[in-house]
């Protein structure tokens, strides 16, 4: 694990904040960069921690909320590293938050249409993920209704989400 010490913390050890305030556990989607500053705002439960970039071996030594497993620790480590391979990585996990996001707005609850299920939400997330790793090119979800959601990646590396939904009349005499 060697590699150049890349940032000090300023404070040792803990950090006093209110443990009722602490950091949201909400993982997966989000940047843990953000959890960070969310945690650090909210007054949440601070200490020294270290974490190794899985790209380079670079470490980085921040204050970080002391729930956060060595793992975290880690993806932040490469969420903010500057080798070659964490700024891309860092890019593609941005454009998937963006484009998870953009499934909330369009398809989740609070939304001006109408709400899909969590089961076809869920759907719609996980191919986000594999479109944004590359795995797939894009799918069609007939959600029912007349509505379908479409999400490709385009030419130019995005991905693109699209909501449609049919209305058709028919008269007959």
């Amino acid at each position: 694990m060697g590699g150049r010490l890349r940032s000090v913390s300023t404070q040792k050890g803990m950090q006093k904040g209110n443990s009722d305030k602490g950091c949201s556990r909400e993982r997966g989607r989000h940047m843990l960069l953000d959890k960070l500053k969310e945690c650090e705002g909210s007054g949440g439960l601070m200490e020294a921690r270290t974490g190794v970039c899985r790209f380079c071996g670079q470490q980085a030594i921040e204050d970080m909320p002391v729930e956060w497993t060595t793992e975290e620790a880690d993806e932040y480590a490469a969420e903010t590293c500057d080798c070659a391979s964490a700024s891309f990585y860092q890019r593609k996990k941005r454009q998937k938050e963006r484009a998870h996001n953009r499934i909330a707005f369009l398809f989740g609850e609070g939304n001006q249409f109408e709400v899909v299920s969590e089961e076809v939400e869920g759907l719609l997330h996980e191919v986000v993920e594999l479109v944004g790793d590359g795995e797939a090119k894009g799918a069609t979800v007939e959600i029912g209704n007349g509505v379908k959601a479409k999400i490709n990646a385009t030419n130019n590396g995005k991905i693109k989400i699209t909501r449609t939904k049919a209305e058709r009349s028919a008269y007959e005499e």
